[in-house]
């Protein structure tokens, strides 16, 4: 429903915003516009505090093999890809051991983050995932969600980058930087959720002109993953 409803409000607003950028419109209308921008304000405030009070389904956890999900995924996006003359490279970490997730909710995340990707790629480009290893001394340097072992999944595109004030609110439901109508600006809020159900964590890093990487960090013992 979230979805559903963040669509036509974010083709709302964008159109909104247009019209009141113009310099010719009568002051009346311009008035008439402003109570509209409100009430519209007014609804995505009522979405956000329903989806505050709302969690994702819990995970239905079991022995995954994470390269597994990658190549799935990859597959599945691949006819896409080519069609946009964009090149899908996936380097794979050797001997990764199974780990406790929910193979429909990863495989959710990792297809949020390829089509981002892509879409940052409008003129082509290069979109590299990597999975590795990360020993529990790297791993408490970089979360303190759980302690232990974790694995590592980078999704990096070579598209345009973020400026800093994105980066600061790119995972806050409904922002997006996408074309008015395009998207909801609920994907990344979604997979940030997933994440901490697994005990794992989100992050993003950016260089304007240069690209965008995703990074995911994934406990690898159940007993050490905190869900809440």
């Amino acid at each position: 429903i979230a979805h559903e409803l963040g669509t036509p409000l974010n083709a709302i607003s964008g159109h909104l915003h247009l019209l009141m950028e113009d310099s010719k419109l009568d002051p009346k209308a311009q008035g008439r516009l402003k109570v509209v921008e409100a009430q519209v304000d007014r609804l995505t405030l009522i979405i956000r505090d329903v989806l505050k009070t709302m969690q994702m389904p819990p995970p239905h956890f079991g022995a995954i093999n994470l390269n597994h999900v990658v190549e799935d995924i990859a597959g599945l996006v691949s006819p896409v890809v080519r069609s946009r003359k964009i090149r899908l490279e996936t380097q794979l970490g050797r001997d990764l051991p199974l780990i406790p997730a929910d193979a429909d909710q990863l495989e959710q995340v990792l297809m949020n983050l390829l089509t981002n990707g892509m879409d940052a790629m409008s003129g082509g480009g290069t979109l590299t995932v990597t999975t590795s290893f990360v020993p529990v001394e790297e791993a408490a340097r970089l979360t303190s969600e759980s302690p232990g072992n974790h694995l590592r999944i980078n999704v990096t595109d070579s598209g345009e980058g973020m400026e800093e004030e994105t980066l600061q609110r790119i995972f806050e439901p409904f922002f997006s930087t996408k074309q008015t109508g395009a998207g909801t600006g609920l994907g990344l809020s979604i997979c940030r959720q997933i994440m901490k159900s697994h005990g794992g964590t989100i992050t993003v890093s950016s260089v304007k002109g240069k690209g965008t990487t995703f990074s995911i960090l994934l406990p690898v013992e159940r007993e050490r993953v905190v869900v809440g």
